[in-house]
């Protein structure tokens, strides 16, 4: 699991390397990365499904990047897009393709709902992670 985490890290600071983010926040969006991930490994470890653990994760990403974005006064998307790296269904994305050109067309649907799934899940979980900012600054302006 610590090999899993140092590699979503790397994974998620070197697409910010390569998204050409500023250089103050790469280790953030690798923090981002790695937190994301390491909560998609603990609901994947009590088994509540590929589609639920993204879900929460991409939460997480969603809030972990807000709190970065204002300590570093930079915007939101300069965290949550490589921090939600890890959690992209690539290689589902690919196996199911495969199994297309090979043919194995049953499979190869099954491979590309899980992936949709997948991908609406981390699109969904920012939403949510949106809704609870609006939430959260909804309160306090109406506390002032």
């Amino acid at each position: 699991m610590l090999i899993q985490l140092i590699f979503s890290f790397f994974g998620s600071l070197a697409f910010g390397v390569i998204a050409n983010v500023p250089r103050r926040s790469l280790l953030a969006g690798g923090f981002t990365g790695m937190i994301g991930w390491l909560i998609y490994l603990a609901f994947q470890k009590i088994e509540l499904g590929v589609a639920f653990s993204t879900l929460i994760a991409s939460i997480a990403i969603g809030l972990t990047s807000k709190l970065f974005a204002k300590k570093f006064k930079l915007p939101v998307t300069i965290f949550n897009i490589p921090g939600i790296i890890p959690l992209v269904p690539g290689g589902l994305a690919y196996e199911a393709i495969n199994h297309f050109g090979l043919g194995s067309y049953a499979i190869g649907i099954e491979k590309m709902i899980d992936t949709i799934a997948i991908g609406l899940a981390i699109a969904i979980g920012l939403i949510i992670s949106e809704a609870f900012e609006f939430k959260i600054n909804k309160k306090q302006s109406t506390r002032q």
